[in-house]
């Protein structure tokens, strides 16, 4: 080293060499005119069949990663527990994106364990994924952690609470919360992923998720306090009359729900709220409301302020007494009869 002039030879290391000679010579995916075999590799690489993974790997060996294919294999390095693939997927990506991209391939966190159910046979949902992504955060950076998160859910079902929980209404978080609106409907209970949960619980573990869905939902407390905000943005771009805010982990509404009075239904099923605001009546245009999988104590006297309700969903929306088993002592939350009495027209669906 010291016999080298610097001022005339340098040294390159074999990240800088292949950006090098990527730049000088794309191979054949790289081209313009590939681009119908880039979006074939593309769905392999979405695909939940990691036999797919392998043979898109093959290819790309041979043609070279385009800047659409870096999160996808990203998201196939951290999730697979194959060790030749990933080692495969790291070589593909060595030298590709920035200092910070390349400094996320090349640590050793892993995501292939944070699904299904742990050694106690508890299910872990998507916490874990969240509380490892939530530490990598300043490491990573904000982009590429929204990105992966948006990846995971689109491959998982699951993760982009990651997303749901931040503040800041940034374009890449717009963009992201962008594929939650279905028509008229803010669909946050698919982007909080907690169904997943629900579809993979016995009778017993929903019996749980009833008594304690901030706990329970909530895999060894990985989230903490579990809060997700609503965009302003979104009401302004969208014609929102209805918002699922269902199995949520929430004990409260959630901020910015004000930019949304134009709602015409909503949902809080299979979260922990005891009561309503006051300034609920905000909501006036509301003609369904589902209060259902709650901890009511008392019947909220707001709803009577709510003139259009049509329908009423009141199923398990008190929570039982833990004590005397699940069901068997239950005090259902039951309209009062000047409720009944003051809207006829709405259907009220109530514990037998």
């Amino acid at each position: 080293m010291d016999l080298l002039d610097s001022e005339r030879f340098a040294l390159i290391d074999d990240t800088s060499l292949q950006q090098c000679f990527t730049a000088e010579a794309p191979r054949f995916l790289q081209q313009q005119a590939s681009a119908g075999m880039g979006d074939s590799i593309l769905a392999m690489l979405a695909s939940p069949d990691e036999s797919a993974h392998k043979v898109a790997v093959h290819m790309l060996e041979q043609g070279g990663v385009t800047e659409a294919m870096r999160i996808p294999l990203f998201l196939i390095l951290k999730t697979t527990a194959d060790n030749e693939l990933r080692k495969q997927v790291r070589h593909l990506l060595a030298g590709i994106g920035n200092e910070a991209f390349q400094l996320a391939v090349n640590d050793r966190i892993l995501f292939h364990t944070c699904r299904g159910r742990d050694e106690r046979d508890e299910l872990r949902g998507q916490c874990v994924m969240v509380g490892k992504l939530k530490r990598q955060r300043r490491k990573w950076g904000d982009t590429l952690c929204n990105d992966f998160a948006r990846a995971y859910f689109d491959r998982f079902g699951e993760g982009l609470m990651f997303v749901l929980m931040q503040r800041e209404e940034t374009p890449q978080r717009l963009a992201i919360l962008e594929s939650l609106v279905e028509g008229e409907t803010l669909n946050w209970r698919r982007g909080a992923g907690f169904d997943r949960v629900l579809e993979a619980a016995s009778e017993r573990e929903k019996q749980y998720l009833h008594w304690h869905p901030t706990r329970e939902f909530n895999y060894d407390n990985e989230l903490g306090a579990a809060r997700s905000y609503l965009p302003a943005a979104l009401a302004e771009r969208h014609k929102i009359t209805r918002l699922d805010l269902g199995a949520c982990l929430l004990t409260a509404l959630p901020k910015g729900i004000e930019h949304y009075t134009g709602l015409r239904s909503l949902s809080i099923s299979f979260n922990a709220f005891e009561k309503l605001p006051a300034n609920f009546s905000r909501f006036a245009d509301l003609e369904e409301l589902d209060l259902s999988y709650n901890h009511f104590a008392q019947f909220p006297d707001v709803l009577f302020k709510l003139t259009k309700l049509k329908r009423l969903d009141l199923r398990r929306a008190a929570r039982d007494d833990y004590d005397s088993g699940y069901g068997r002592e239950y005090q259902p939350l039951l309209a009062p009869q000047a409720f009944r009495k003051a809207f006829p027209q709405c259907e009220i669906l109530e514990d037998i």
